[in-house]
């Protein structure tokens, strides 16, 4: 209840708050705001804080507003300083840049301030779980107003600080608004409270295993299984059950874990970096090196299954870092979670008095062979959390019940959970690291770690120093291009600065006095260019933006054990370089080396976002002279793909999206789906996966030659390709869908690979086809008028090797290999328009028409072209392509391939007994969106059908309008 006394309580709902909302909030502006806060410049308060929130009736009217930052509102503190100015002054040895944040600004509506600060107040404590002090600082003589005092309080100063002169601060303290949960063990006179919470979310458990399932599980705790509960008030929030098996052997078969072997102890294994770095020796992984090595597959057979992870995955296997080895640390461990118990216990009972006031024919799937990976690491070193609920008013607490959980399991270093891949992501597992899965696994459920290392609170980023070269190069040994990072960090320890005088930042991150994690940043110099060239101003604003404010990212390396911290690094990042903005460039795989290795990949490209690239326009320069734009603007510079981050979204988390889905084709189409997916700044798509015998396009480097073979796409030309980079978010699997099950809900691709899907998208697109000649006997005498055979129809054979159907760049740079090896020469007997032939006579090259392929080497079996014969409305022709080193390359009317019409066809195979309507709904597979193939086979039933009347009935009854009809675009798009 916000609303005063006397009003009728509304519906009131928290959001960010936007730029758009400063014309609004400046309508809140009493005079004891400027005097509290001074005058500030709302838009740029919104551009710059880390967390914004504005409180919203139903009819969007804005009732309050609050931005929170990381540094206090004080010109004469720096902002990279404040820990240490405040502790000169303050009692606060447990406030830290991790736990707090500073009330910049905060105004609301008349009679609502004291509702509107308790709601953004809580809502604050609930959408950043690490933060437990909020701060109010404010001029020295001036006081809050009572309701905005009533919620801070002064804070306690040192025994002989005497405070500081210029303001005076005021703290907010969590457990009096948001309380950190007790957790115990599970009672069974539990279960009447914990029944309904379970009820509310799902009642498969009860139809399944009764109505007293939970009292059973309560009861049949032991040493290896526990049940926890958490109490508020004496009413209860959450239950979970955890047990200690099958750990090692779901994360052994199925999984390659983030930083870490499977969870099993191994002979001297107390050190991250054995946990970490194992198996460092394995380059198959493709994300540790971002100029990634040049494609082989020009040398390979396309039958070949290859696959390769999205660059996104990559993360820092090689930290050697260690926190374990250390005997101080587990020590340390074991204090924070009985200080955590501890806090939670007393937090629990603070918050009694206020808690009610606060709310077929082709290979067969089963009998593809399955991979198994014979690993034995030793005994299990994890426990897994097999059941978890909780009341959706205190789920952002969930990470309270970890510490209990590894009290429970004191010998255990890891929990871990799965999920299917349709659940959306909770607040409990944000706090894990997503294991990215193997290549060829099928597991249909996700797999989320947790190290209990990940419990300490002493995260703490600084700039780095001298003595932290050896610890940064423990870190990062068994990373690709560690050396340019050792590189930088050495020159910035020398200077500050690169030799031509660009200004160079490096930070590390440390616990427990180890060094965890690493980033380097140059000042960024080519801003105009950014801003031209990319659409960073879907993002910030830009002029709210200082030039010295916008940072070039070019190394980041985060302990994954820490990977839930890894915004919170990129925060301290920008406070203590003072930045307001980070970009890191991701360059297509056959760039320059030189220009390549100023980077390497990063592990935070998950908490960035991809930014679109912008139209160039073609300016006439001869023209505009000394108006033409600087040379900033115009620079051609090496294409790259754009990620950034800012202020305003390092507190602001993605919505993670698990669903497997599964583009078949790269056509303009698919590129254009993946794109909108890839793109979409607010979502995170966890597993996109392509099928493309020759994978994305553009993935080879510019050839003028072999570009001039390719028929011109106006969507996606190759310098666009590189500047969206798909490959950074989408897993790419090289080969052909061979086989569609329904049923299992995958595809096979060369015969031999298994690609589970969640929702399937096809749009292959048309590809020119190989021609099957008619079959005549040229020595017959027939005609092209009498010619048997269809010369339009399918070739169904071996192709033979030197015929070439150039598809895509791939095909075009294979074709253009055999001709310059095998010198072909040019036709003869020209017979062309006489325009034509004067154009091609210069160039040597002779033209047919009117010809039909008859036969290949005179009707014989053949694995190599030799000769080919064509007829005529005249007499036949014979060209011999194997004595004068003719080849032959085919272009016609492109159409779908044929093995793609044979699933489908088969796909969607229905017996005579089958209703017209089970045939339609078979059809409108909603997770198999290829609708041309639908429509026709639709158009199909109802040609041969005696009911048309009826079946166009049922039809319009249960199809819509738009499933099937959708507007036309220039570029391909999704709507």
């Amino acid at each position: 209840m916000i609303a005063p006394e006397g009003v009728p309580p509304e519906v009131v709902n928290a959001r960010r708050t936007e730029s758009i909302d400063a014309p609004y909030i400046l309508k809140l502006v009493q005079s004891s705001t400027a005097t509290l806060f001074g005058r500030v410049n709302v838009v740029n308060i919104i551009e710059k804080a880390v967390l914004a929130v504005s409180l919203v009736n139903d009819k969007d009217e804005i009732l309050g507003h609050a931005a929170f930052f990381d540094y206090p509102n004080l010109d004469s503190v720096d902002p990279a300083e404040w820990e240490n100015w405040m502790g000169s002054y303050y009692d606060c040895k447990k406030v830290s840049s991790l736990n707090s944040l500073f009330l910049h600004y905060f105004v609301a509506k008349t009679g609502y301030v004291h509702g509107c600060a308790s709601e953004i107040i809580r809502t604050a404590f609930n959408a950043v779980p690490d933060v437990h002090y909020l701060f109010l600082v404010v001029p020295k003589n001036v006081y809050p107003e009572a309701e905005i005092a009533d919620l801070f309080k002064p804070m306690n100063k040192g025994e002989t600080a005497s405070g500081p002169l210029e303001c005076a601060i005021f703290v907010c303290h969590r457990h009096k608004h948001v309380p950190v949960l007790h957790i115990r063990h599970a009672r069974v006179e539990d279960h009447d409270d914990l029944t309904p919470i379970f009820n509310r979310h799902s009642d498969m458990l009860k139809m399944t295993y009764g109505d007293y399932f939970l009292s059973e599980l309560i009861e049949a705790q032991d040493e290896k299984m526990n049940c926890l509960v958490s109490e508020v008030v004496q009413r209860f929030a959450e239950t979970q059950e955890r047990t200690s098996s099958r750990a090692s052997s779901m994360s052994g078969e199925s999984s390659k874990a983030i930083g870490a072997e499977p969870e099993t102890k191994r002979g001297d294994t107390n050190k991250i970096g054995e946990g970490i770095a194992a198996k460092t020796d394995e380059k198959k992984e493709s994300g540790s090196k971002q100029s990634s090595r040049r494609s082989s597959r020009a040398d390979s057979m396309a039958s070949e299954t290859k696959i390769k992870p999205k660059l996104s995955d990559a993360n820092m296997r090689g930290s050697a870092g260690s926190l374990l080895s250390d005997k101080n640390v587990a020590q340390a461990v074991t204090e924070t979670l009985k200080e955590m118990e501890a806090e939670s216990m007393k937090d629990s009972q603070a918050s009694q008095e206020s808690a009610f006031g606060s709310p077929r024919a082709l290979t067969q799937v089963n009998k593809l062979p399955k991979r198994f990976v014979p690993t034995y690491y030793g005994d299990s070193n994890a426990f897994c959390i097999q059941l978890f609920c909780i009341d959706e008013r205190y789920e952002m607490r969930s990470v309270d019940f970890l510490a209990k959980t590894f009290s429970c399991f004191p010998d255990r270093d890891f929990c871990i959970i799965t999920v299917p891949h349709l659940v959306p992501e909770f607040p409990l597992i944000q706090e894990f690291v997503r294991v990215t899965p193997r290549c060829l696994s099928t597991l249909s459920q996700e797999l989320y770690v947790f190290h209990k290392s990940g419990l300490l609170k002493d995260f703490k980023v600084r700039p780095a120093c001298t003595s932290d070269y050896s610890g940064v190069e423990e870190l990062v040994k068994n990373i690709d291009l560690h050396e340019n990072l050792l590189k930088d960090l050495q020159q910035y320890n020398r200077a500050r600065r690169d030799n031509d005088g660009t200004e160079l930042q490096a930070f590390v991150a440390e616990s427990q006095k180890h060094i965890v994690g690493i980033a380097i940043i140059r000042r960024e110099e080519d801003i105009e260019y950014l801003r031209s060239h990319y659409n960073i101003e879907d993002f910030i604003y830009y002029n709210h933006h200082k030039r010295d404010e916008h940072g070039h990212l070019h190394h980041y390396a985060l302990n994954p054990i820490f990977n839930h911290l890894s915004k919170h690094f990129l925060k301290e990042i920008l406070r203590l370089g003072h930045k307001t903005c980070l970009y890191y460039p991701l360059y297509p795989s056959y760039t320059d080396k030189s220009v390549v290795e100023k980077h390497s990949l990063i592990g935070a490209l998950p908490n960035m976002v991809p930014v679109r690239h912008r139209q160039q326009i073609v300016y006439p320069l001869d023209k505009l002279r000394h108006n033409s734009p600087s040379d900033r603007v115009l620079n051609q510079a090496e294409p790259y793909a754009l990620n950034h981050i800012n202020r305003k979204l390092t507190l602001e988390p993605k919505v993670t999206i698990n669903a497997r889905i599964v583009v078949v084709g790269a056509s303009d189409v698919g590129i254009a789906f993946l794109e909108a997916l890839a793109y979409c700044p607010h979502l995170r798509f966890n597993n996109l996966t392509l099928i493309s015998p020759h994978g994305l396009p553009g993935e080879m480097a510019k050839d003028v030659q072999r570009d001039l073979m390719l028929s011109t796409s106006h969507c996606y030309h190759h310098t666009e390709a590189a500047m969206i980079a798909l490959r950074t978010w989408v897993n790419i699997v090289y080969g052909k869908m061979t086989v569609i099950d329904r049923k299992k809900k995958v595809v096979i691709v060369n015969n031999d690979t298994v690609v589970p899907y969640d929702h399937l998208v096809i749009c292959t697109g048309q590809q020119y086809q190989i021609p099957a000649p008619t079959d005549v006997d040229v020595n017959s005498g027939v005609t092209s008028d009498d010619l048997p055979n269809n010369p339009d129809r399918r070739y169904y054979g071996v192709k033979p090797k030197n015929l070439f159907t150039i598809n895509d760049e791939y095909d075009a740079a294979v074709a253009l290999y055999w001709i310059e090896n095998t010198l072909v020469s040019c036709f003869n007997n020209p017979v062309v328009e006489e325009a034509l032939m004067d154009a091609l006579k210069e160039l040597g090259v002779d033209i047919y028409e009117g010809y039909y392929l008859a036969q290949w080497n005179d009707g014989k079996e053949c694995t190599e072209i030799k000769s080919a014969t064509f007829t005529s409305k005249g007499l036949p022709l014979k060209l011999d392509c194997g004595v004068c080193g003719y080849h032959y390359l085919y272009v016609a009317k492109p159409g779908l391939d044929v093995s793609l019409q044979i699933q489908s066809a088969q796909a969607d195979y229905v017996s005579e007994h089958e209703t017209l309507e089970d045939k339609v709904r078979e059809l409108i597979d909603e997770d198999i969106p290829l609708s041309e193939s639908q429509r026709k086979d639709l158009v199909d039933i109802y040609s041969k059908s005696g009911s048309k009347r009826d079946i166009e009935t049922r039809l319009l009854n249960f199809l819509t309008y738009n499933y099937y009809h959708l507007p036309m675009y220039a570029k391909p798009g999704m709507v």
